[in-house]
């Protein structure tokens, strides 16, 4: 019996350890993160709570949720158009992790588990890539056509980078603000720039000319108007007096009629 009793303790203890040992390396995970598990049988990922065992497997943490990158093309460094117009452009990258084995170690291997969703690290990654791409959309389009054709230049910009991102994804691109360059920020020493200022000049003389004509227009106009509703006025004022003078002769005929 006493026997038994050691073993049986035994038998407990040891399962006791084992469910402490599970417990300890029982991984759970966050929702939008991954572990990327490296050991002696290779490197995998997993999306689901897991095992990891301790001395023979190291994992890592990799974020996968979804992250803005904010890119923006001001001033000098304003996109050049088709017309040399230059364009001022903020934008928002959405990128993240793509949600693939290979995707998810092609990350952790170049960038880091870490440093994946760090925000300084993804406008490193991406920032100079999409200016790259806005530059070149940019140089096929008219700036009017830009301003005003969002979504094109929009799909555009998603076919020149691509939706694959060196194992991120590109969820969406989205224009914020296409608004010209201001005069003050363009160089007249630059050939594209003194093409440009000439275009905005002309184009404003154009547009300052024909509003001039349409106030012009439409002050003829109130004055015309004006004169033929006094006009009318007049006639109606006429023809009330009229109205009024025969209806006085009639009353003083019967009034001498009947004297």
């Amino acid at each position: 019996m006493q026997l038994v009793a050691v073993v049986g303790g035994l038998v407990l203890v040891v399962l006791l350890v084992a469910v402490l040992v599970v417990a300890r390396c029982y991984r759970r995970l966050d929702s939008g993160t991954a572990l990327v598990i490296r050991g002696a049988w290779g490197s995998r990922v997993s999306f689901d709570d897991v095992l990891v065992l301790p001395l023979v497997q190291r994992a890592e943490t990799i974020d996968l949720t979804l992250k803005a990158v904010a890119v923006e093309c001001r001033g000098k460094d304003g996109l050049t158009c088709h017309d040399s117009i230059r364009a001022d452009v903020v934008a928002t990258v959405h990128v993240r992790v793509n949600r693939t084995f290979d995707d998810v170690l092609k990350v952790a291997d170049t960038v880091g588990c870490a440093r994946a969703g760090d925000s300084q690290q993804l406008r490193d990654l991406f920032v100079p890539r999409f200016i790259e791409a806005l530059r070149t959309v940019a140089q096929h389009l008219e700036f009017e056509t830009l301003h005003a054709r969002r979504g094109d230049f929009k799909d555009q910009m998603i076919e020149v980078v691509g939706r694959d991102l060196n194992g991120y994804i590109l969820e969406d691109f989205v224009v914020v603000e296409i608004e010209q360059t201001p005069l003050a920020m363009l160089d007249p020493n630059n050939i594209l720039d003194a093409i440009g200022i000439r275009k905005i000049t002309d184009r404003t003389s154009e547009e300052n000319i024909r509003t001039n004509e349409l106030k012009q227009r439409e002050r003829v106009e109130i004055l015309k108007q004006n004169r033929i509703a006094d006009e009318q006025a007049l006639r109606i004022e006429q023809e009330r007096a009229e109205a009024e003078a025969r209806a006085g002769q009639g009353i003083h005929a019967g009034f001498m009629g009947k004297r």
